[in-house]
C-alpha cells in the first residue's frame, strides 16, 4: 500500500519476497482485508491516478506518452482499462471533465 501511495506499482513477487509469505497466502490475506485481489487493486489504483490526471488536465495530453507515464504498456492498454472501469475512453473523460468544469455547469450525462 505504501508503495502504491508513493506512485510505485510493485510486483506481487517483490511483495511476497519482502513480507515472507507465499504468493497464494498473500493474495488470500490481501483479498480478505481489502475485498479484492492485489492485481485488481493495483489496476484500479493506476486507473484512478490516470483518471485524476485527465480530470485536472487543461489541454489534451499526448496519449501514448501519458499512458506510459501512468504505468500502462501502451495507449491501447490504457484505453481498454478506462473502458472497463469507467465505460469511457480517456479522450471522452477529458471532454466530460472539461464540460463539468466549464461555467460551473453540472453534467447531467453519466
Amino acid at each position: 500500500m505504501r508503495a502504491l501511495s508513493a506512485g510505485r506499482q510493485p510486483s506481487i513477487e517483490s511483495v511476497v519476497r519482502d513480507v515472507g509469505l507465499s504468493h497464494r497466502r498473500l493474495v488470500q490475506l490481501f483479498t480478505t482485508q481489502v475485498g479484492m485481489p492485489p492485481k485488481r487493486f493495483a489496476r484500479l489504483h493506476r486507473f484512478r491516478r490516470a483518471h485524476d490526471a485527465i480530470s485536472s488536465a487543461l489541454t489534451p495530453p499526448h496519449w501514448s506518452t501519458f499512458a506510459v507515464e501512468h504505468g500502462y504498456a501502451d495507449q491501447s492498454h490504457m484505453i481498454r482499462e478506462f473502458q472497463e472501469f469507467s465505460g469511457m475512453t480517456p479522450a471522452h473523460q477529458l471532454q466530460h471533465s472539461a464540460y463539468v468544469a466549464k461555467d460551473d455547469h453540472i453534467a447531467l450525462e453519466p
